[in-house]
């Protein structure tokens, strides 16, 4: 079974474990007619990603599930969009510009795992960009990237799970309806909406909602540089943007644009670390050495030999000088 919380012309799926800041939904959903319209042709085309001075920009927009849908985006549209950009040889860093305020569970780990192992592999940086929101799963992506900056007004954050449970039995007897689930054992489909709610389903359901959480704590305490237990006791708040840098969670404030300009910085810094480590491959070659490291010790065994040669060619003009001045 399926229940579907609709706010204005879009609709959501809002079961199972979701990281997802509720009270951010429905600035998401609620559009004009003519901001609905450019939604309907904005879906109907492909979603891909604009360039800016080498720098790709990846809208990362309204609630997300696991597999981008005609009114939400998806985890693996994001990653696609992201892969693309990256293997684009005209793109030189890629920026996540999110405005989420997050969604399901599933699927939105390995995903930002993923975006992370891409840009490594491709050795181009990532910055995540928060205008307004990027709270939850959102945030999740958003911790993937080597920046995370949020606009003066925007929030991150929102770390943690939630997921909804509740009992119908009451109204169902109360509308003459003898409703009766019949499972294969007592955990099957366990809670369910037609039968009693009990604290042991309850608890295991709390239990699960715990697990994703210390998951998700985890990822962030792995880019973030903090303990899992200092990102929990932020107790899955919404944090804004000056908040947002005094706990850690975000590396500074700015515009959209500034975070294109500092995507291009870190993109210059990542060209100049490449040529110095080319320059390095062609001494090693050079040297017969078979890394860095080992050209890097047999410079520094050469440099020693030069600095003795260089005292032994002083001490050999000091004789000279004796002599000289002996024959004299």
């Amino acid at each position: 079974m399926t229940t579907t919380t609709t706010h204005g012309p879009r609709a959501f799926p809002l079961d199972g474990e979701l990281a997802l800041a509720e009270e951010h939904l429905r600035r998401v959903y609620d559009v004009s007619p003519r901001a609905f319209l450019d939604l309907l042709l904005a879906d109907l085309a492909p979603r891909t990603y604009r360039v800016v001075d080498g720098v790709a920009v990846v809208d990362v927009m309204g609630p997300l599930d696991q597999r981008g849908g005609f009114w939400w985006d998806g985890y693996d549209s994001v990653s696609e969009r992201v892969s693309a950009a990256l293997a684009d040889r005209d793109v030189q860093a890629v920026v996540l510009a999110i405005d989420s305020p997050g969604g399901v569970v599933a699927g939105c780990f390995d995903a930002a795992r993923g975006l992370r192992a891409m840009a490594d592999q491709a050795r181009k940086p990532m910055v995540a960009h928060a205008g307004t929101y990027a709270t939850s799963a959102a945030y999740a992506l958003a911790a993937a990237a080597d920046r995370v900056m949020v606009t003066a007004d925007g929030a991150v954050g929102s770390i943690g799970v939630i997921q909804m449970v509740y009992d119908r039995t009451k109204a169902n007897a109360d509308d003459g309806l003898d409703v009766r689930v019949v499972r294969s054992g007592a955990l099957k489909a366990d809670p369910h909406p037609d039968v009693a709610l009990t604290d042991a389903s309850v608890a295991r359901v709390r239990a699960r909602v715990m697990d994703l959480a210390q998951s998700f704590a985890a990822w962030v305490s792995e880019r973030r540089g903090q303990t899992p237990e200092a990102v929990l006791a932020h107790q899955g708040a919404t944090i804004y943007a000056a908040r947002a840098l005094e706990t850690g969670l975000a590396d500074a404030i700015g515009t959209l644009a500034d975070a294109i300009s500092t995507a291009a910085e870190l993109a210059a810094q990542q060209r100049h670390t490449m040529q110095t480590e080319q320059q390095l491959a062609a001494i090693a070659a050079a040297l017969g050495a078979g890394s860095h490291e080992e050209a890097l010790a047999t410079i520094a065994t050469m440099r020693k030999r030069a600095e003795a040669a260089e005292a032994t060619e002083r001490e050999l003009a000091a004789v000279r000088e004796q002599l000289a001045q002996r024959d004299a």
